[in-house]
């Protein structure tokens, strides 16, 4: 979801509930498989736009 512009809203509200409720630390796994903007631009090189909120 943090791919698309318009749905990025539903990441952050995410981790406003997660730090509401005392979760402080989270890890996350992000992956795009092709499209226009894919996030791994080749092996190891990853698309920094891709993981900005």
């Amino acid at each position: 979801m943090a791919a698309d512009p318009n749905e990025r809203h539903r990441v952050t509200e995410a981790f406003q509930q997660a730090s509401g409720q005392g979760m402080y630390v989270i890890r996350t796994w992000a992956f795009a498989d092709g499209g226009d903007e894919p996030l791994q631009i080749s092996p190891g090189n990853y698309n920094e736009n891709m993981l900005r909120l």
